[in-house]
């Protein structure tokens, strides 16, 4: 009886030790962006862009690409570039003319990217054709 008892026992500690090394631990190399409770935070970099009254549509067109070409830098994660999307709704806020959304694990992530020589030319590349400044905002997902 007693062999059973401690047979019983030890297997069930083999049990729930193997279930405690199936835990799901949080990635390693987001380890520097915010962390609430066990989900990791992403950091959004959004940019708005108005063009002049003069680019035409193959400018427009061009610029698009530009944008989607910043994909390539490393520390992009997920990258969207696209034109003002005409809805019918009358919220729209109509002074942009191009909008870009990049995604990033780590305010370091933005920073390098920021710093980035294609990021650069690029920014070179599109300076003549806008109007204004950007309009820039960034979020952390929640």
């Amino acid at each position: 009886m007693k062999t059973s008892i401690i047979f019983y026992l030890a297997f069930s500690l083999f049990l729930f030790t193997g279930c405690l090394q199936n835990e799901k631990k949080p990635k390693e190399n987001v380890a520097s962006n915010i962390k609430t409770g066990s989900q990791y935070k992403l950091l959004i970099h959004n940019v708005f862009l108005d063009l002049k009254d003069n680019v035409s549509a193959d400018d427009k067109i061009k610029a698009i690409e530009q944008l989607k070409s910043l994909s390539a830098i490393d520390n992009v994660v997920k990258l969207y570039a696209g034109q003002k999307a005409e809805t019918g709704d009358t919220r729209l806020y109509k002074n942009y003319d191009l909008a870009l959304h990049v995604t990033f694990k780590s305010l370091d992530d933005l920073k390098k990217y920021d710093k980035n020589e294609h990021h650069a030319k690029v920014r070179r590349q599109l300076k003549s054709l806008l109007a204004g400044p950007p309009l820039v905002f960034d979020y952390w997902t929640e």
